[in-house]
């Protein structure tokens, strides 16, 4: 059985009052690619988050947190017109609503550390830049050298994976994390509804990093962070002599470059970067870096201005591979990000945005492209 969204929002609003706080958030998107690409043309695209969270529980001791989400997408897709390899929004995904997440997290060692386990979202905790949050692009959430990998991708937006994650604090802002889960999340053939199916060859995806983080009352000043990735299932090399474990790892960066005491007015600034096996994957490396300058008009953090650049880069390998097969590819793909959001009242936030895409898929036949959009979010949140 198949529900718009208009279900979901009903689904969550009936059993909003049994947990212990819920959000609703509906994000639209009208994009328009201006120049360039595969071809001139517009759309429309959404994307429906419910979720729901009860704190405090006692199943395996105290201080327990339950937490489920349920996603909805529909509409067109920007990367389809412009041919982009690296995806231009991050709400682009097959029409489908799904159980997304589904977890249980106990915190243990005086809440020094927790283990989480269910249905998880990798980049809820891994791999993440909050300062590169206000961008559209997907470059800027999860890396493509590490997005790209496994089967059905890792288990992050749209379809997530059954797995384990334990995370433990250390003095000083020091920090360690590991996650273990199925390598091959949701059933690759069906992207529509939720999947959980542990076939034997699907291996494991280990993920682990560590970090250090300086925050204040403010919110975060620097964050330096590594993880490495690892698929424990080989795959078929790209050149076809045969298996190699799928790998990588990434390094990231950020930090408060200046703050005015007076207001919450602050930039901040960072950098990725990434790398993959490019044995077995397109992607060998990815650069990116940005600015974003929160409280530009707004007296408070509510509006924020940024840009940003990511740039993904083909292996030798797989550039070797194409030209065999008679498919002549540029290296890289770079894509230049100018963005502001605003809010509007509590329940409505804008977001204008333009994107320079530099050679497109790595086409050497598509024009670099220029493409616009304009994002609203419509969100409700309450505890009973």
């Amino acid at each position: 059985m198949r529900a718009g969204p208009a279900a979901v929002a009903l689904m969550a609003l009936a059993t909003a009052a049994t947990g212990d706080e819920w959000a609703l958030v509906y994000t639209g998107e009208s994009f328009r690619n201006l120049s360039g690409g595969l071809q001139e043309d517009s759309g429309y695209l959404g994307n429906l988050d419910a979720t729901m969270e009860w704190r405090e529980l006692s199943w395996f001791g105290d201080g327990g947190t339950a937490f489920i989400y349920v996603l909805g997408n529909h509409g067109d897709s920007p990367s389809e017109v412009i041919g982009d390899a690296q995806t231009y929004s991050n709400i682009d995904a097959p029409q489908a609503l799904k159980l997304y997440e589904l977890w249980y997290e106990q915190p243990f060692a005086d809440g020094a550390a927790s283990w989480k386990f269910g249905l998880i979202d990798l980049n809820s905790e891994f791999d993440v830049v909050e300062a590169a949050g206000l961008f559209q692009n997907s470059s800027f959430g999860i890396g493509p050298d590490f997005s790209q990998s496994g089967e059905n991708g890792p288990s992050i937006f749209p379809t997530t994976s059954l797995g384990a994650r334990l995370h433990w604090g250390f003095a000083g802002g020091v920090y360690g994390a590991c996650i273990l889960l199925d390598g091959v999340p949701g059933d690759p053939d069906n992207p529509r509804g939720t999947h959980i199916k542990l076939e034997s060859d699907d291996g494991l995806l280990s993920t682990c990093e560590v970090g250090w983080e300086d925050k204040s009352d403010e919110g975060q000043i620097s964050k330096l962070n590594l993880g490495l990735w690892r698929y424990s299932e080989p795959v078929a090399r790209l050149d076809g002599s045969g298996d190699e474990n799928n790998n990588g790892w990434y390094v990231a960066a950020s930090h408060r470059l200046w703050h005015d005491w007076h207001s919450a007015s602050a930039l901040h600034g960072f950098v990725r970067l990434g790398f993959a096996n490019d044995e077995v994957n397109a992607f060998a490396r990815y650069r990116g870096a940005g600015l974003q300058w929160v409280g530009v008009l707004a007296s408070d953090d509510s509006d924020a201005l940024g840009i940003a650049i990511a740039q993904v880069e083909n292996g030798s390998p797989f550039l070797r591979a194409a030209a065999a097969d008679g498919v002549d590819l540029e290296r890289t793909e770079t894509a230049i990000e100018l963005s502001y959001r605003f809010v509007v009242t509590e329940w409505l936030a804008l977001q204008p945005s333009i994107q320079r895409i530099h050679q497109p898929g790595m086409d050497p036949n598509l024009d670099d492209a220029t493409a616009i959009s304009l994002r609203f979010e419509l969100g409700l949140a309450g505890e009973p």
